[in-house]
């Protein structure tokens, strides 16, 4: 199946949760994984659209999907391909948000940023210890 390019927005949900995986790395087959567990959740029309935003270390594009439920395919669930993006830059987070909201609204939202979890530290090392 072609991934759609240009989702069309869907009717207000009670929720719409968003993972955003950062799994340009070793932990990609652990995003799979999770993947494939929440596709037993998946999407309820009218309660909860259940999206997700992929980059792995395998592929050269990064995929959105809306993660509908165990009788579709993962790459049935796919809603946007982009070219391969920057996960620890803020602003490839704000675009799938503004994304996840656009496409499917919802009362509530809630964000799940999956990874190493150490983007948001400092790049530079820590002051030197000066005590004597």
């Amino acid at each position: 199946m072609e991934p759609k390019t240009s989702p069309i927005a869907t009717p207000k949900a009670a929720w719409t949760v968003m993972v955003y995986f950062a799994a340009d790395n070793d932990l990609e087959k652990f995003a799979f994984h999770n993947l494939s567990d929440l596709k037993k959740i998946g999407s309820v029309d009218g309660q909860l659209n259940l999206l997700a935003q992929l980059d792995t270390h395998t592929s050269r594009k990064t995929f959105r999907y809306r993660l509908r439920d165990e009788t579709t395919r993962l790459e049935e669930d796919v809603e946007q391909a982009l070219s391969e993006v920057n996960t620890g830059d803020p602003r490839e987070l704000t675009a799938f948000l503004n994304w996840g909201q656009t496409h499917f609204p919802a009362d509530h939202y809630l964000v799940v940023l999956w990874g190493h979890a150490n983007g948001w530290r400092e790049t530079a090392a820590p002051p030197a210890d000066t005590r004597a």
